[in-house]
């Protein structure tokens, strides 16, 4: 029974922070961090970032996921093959530098488009290691997440210390159920993170 419930919380959290959604949350971070930003970004300018980055970072993969395994290009959704996971990662960061070229025609603060360069690094990292040796995603997810907020707060100048070490401890439990699903084995677990959280310290900061 416990055993049970502990293998449905490792799913519950590999779902709640798969990577698609690191850069909404990230994005969220951004604009709702108690500083400038909060307060002189126009709403609507806010929703249309929201909107693009839903679309094209969480949408679109989803969909291009969802053809390559109606092609029978993938076996699963979850990718657990270290080769299926080319493919998406090409789209992925296909669809993140489209998300760069839109907003560079906008105004927005040099934080969200670092940021989202950050991410698409990590991606592209991701695709060049897995050709060889199969990372963690959900880590580089949660890495790069953790490096955001330590961004925000010295960038920004604002007291980040409680998210910081809530996503610290998030990033232990996904780890951990990452390991306790099989999905990875600890040292691909560790570096994942490492290089999420190093790309958006050296990019952003």
């Amino acid at each position: 029974m416990i055993r049970i419930f502990i293998g449905g919380l490792a799913k519950l959290f590999s779902v709640l922070f798969h990577p698609i959604f690191i850069p909404l949350i990230g994005i969220a971070f951004i604009f709702h961090s108690n500083t400038y930003l909060n307060y002189t970004i126009h709403p609507e300018l806010k929703n249309a970032i929201y909107l693009l980055i839903i679309l094209n970072t969480i949408l679109m993969p989803v969909v291009i996921s969802s053809f390559l395994l109606w092609k029978g290009m993938i076996t699963s959704i979850k990718m657990e093959n270290q080769k299926e996971r080319t493919l998406p990662y090409i789209g992925t960061i296909i669809f993140y530098l489209l998300t760069l070229y839109l907003l560079k025609d906008v105004y927005v603060p040099s934080l969200v488009f670092l940021f989202m360069i950050g991410a698409a690094v990590s991606v592209f990292t991701a695709l060049i290691i897995n050709l060889f040796w199969k990372l963690s995603a959900h880590m580089i997810g949660m890495g790069g997440l953790c490096g955001t907020l330590i961004c925000i707060s010295h960038k920004l100048q604002t007291d980040m210390l409680l998210f910081i070490l809530l996503a610290i401890i998030i990033s232990g439990f996904v780890g951990a159920s990452r390991i306790l699903l099989k999905a990875h084995n600890p040292k691909q677990v560790y570096v994942g993170f490492l290089i999420g959280l190093f790309w958006q310290l050296l990019i952003v900061l």
